[in-house]
């Protein structure tokens, strides 16, 4: 399935352009080199995953942050 999201700061909502994005493991241990990208100029990005994968996401200044596809999903079911 295709993920799609926008990275920005979650305190002050700044938009995080150029991130990078990577499958990985709950761990944020990057399964597959191949499956990455890079957001945007306004932070948004798209990636290739299975609903069992992590994302995280990486930026200069910023801690990565491993989120579960799972969870994603559950908040845009809830959202919606």
């Amino acid at each position: 399935m295709l993920a799609k999201g926008q990275v920005v700061d979650s305190k002050t909502k700044e938009i995080l352009p150029q991130s990078t994005v990577f499958v990985t493991d709950g761990e944020g241990n990057v399964i597959d080199n191949k499956k990455k990208t890079s957001g945007n100029k306004e932070g948004v990005f798209t990636i290739d995953v299975f609903p069992s994968d992590f994302l995280t996401i990486s930026y200069v200044g910023y801690d990565n942050k491993t989120v579960s596809i799972i969870i994603l999903l559950e908040i845009i079911l809830c959202i919606n």
